[in-house]
């Protein structure tokens, strides 16, 4: 991933980051249940969140740093995860930045949905009130499921 801010653009007058959040999705419904693993760096907090997929909210948690990346820089993002098709939970495993290893070890209930197969990966750029402009490049997604 590149995040690309030009300078005038990273923040506001004011001082605050126009970037909120960086959010990064693999969504995955079998049968009738939804497995989001959403993970989102929160600009506000400083950490990375996981979403809850029944309580519909994000989940800070402090044990994972997540820096706001400056301008014109590259990152590498990878995150693993596991579900649990017969009682219907996820499990987020772990994920690694930049080559540095965090460990998440969290479980979630996956919700039910009234329709059945869906695969789904999404990177959300989250701005500002005020729509103000911002650029995320990303190049070589992979994503592999067995």
């Amino acid at each position: 991933m590149l995040w690309d801010a030009p300078n005038n653009h990273t923040k506001q007058s004011n001082g605050k980051y126009v970037v909120q959040a960086i959010e990064l999705d693999t969504r995955m419904i079998i049968g009738d249940w939804k497995y989001h693993f959403g993970i989102q760096c929160n600009y506000a907090t400083s950490t990375w969140d996981i979403w809850d997929n029944v309580n519909k909210h994000w989940l800070h948690q402090y044990n994972l740093p997540c820096q706001k990346w400056g301008p014109n820089t590259w990152h590498n993002v990878q995150f693993y995860y596991t579900i649990d098709n017969t009682y219907h939970y996820l499990h987020y495993i772990g994920m690694k930045i930049d080559g540095t290893q965090y460990w998440i070890n969290k479980t979630v209930p996956a919700a039910w949905v009234p329709y059945s197969k869906q695969y789904l990966v999404q990177i959300e750029q989250d701005t500002d009130l005020n729509g103000d402009p911002w650029f995320l490049f990303v190049d070589q997604v992979h994503t592999a499921v067995w």
